[in-house]
């Protein structure tokens, strides 16, 4: 998927399990995404982790 990314022009960005913020981002889903465009469908989705809150910690 990496490898995709970059060849599409993307940047990858890797972080370690080891470090508090990869430990969250396993905690979610392993994989984030700084989307380009606006998806509207989105908000239509129920996207809420238990124990986590969008913009705070918890």
């Amino acid at each position: 998927l990496a490898e995709e990314v970059r060849a599409q022009g993307g940047e990858v960005l890797v972080f370690s399990s080891l470090h508090a913020s990869g430990r969250q981002l396993d905690a979610l889903t392993g994989i984030a995404a700084v989307l380009k465009f606006p998806m509207p469908e989105l908000e239509d989705m129920d996207i809420s982790v238990p124990g986590h809150e969008l913009g705070g910690e918890a």
